[in-house]
């Protein structure tokens, strides 16, 4: 197995597992990639049931707006 060292001692804040409204979770992609943001998170993954569409929305609104953080789909 391989660890990932950063560089220059890098740490970014990561959530890796959220779910939208698109399956299970309660709120939007809007709510939770803003949310994020004012947490500090860098990096999210909205990982819903079934669908990539969170994911996708999570992009368009990054890319619209210009929004620091990281989307992983």
């Amino acid at each position: 197995m391989k660890v990932y060292k950063p560089k220059n001692d890098i740490v970014l804040k990561a959530e890796l597992h959220v779910h939208s409204r698109y399956s299970d979770g309660l709120d939007s992609v809007e709510k939770l990639v803003r949310e994020a943001i004012k947490k500090g998170i860098e990096i999210i993954s909205i990982t819903d049931h079934d669908t990539l569409n969170g994911s996708l929305s999570a992009i368009e609104l990054v890319e619209a707006e210009k929004l620091e953080i990281i989307v992983v789909p």
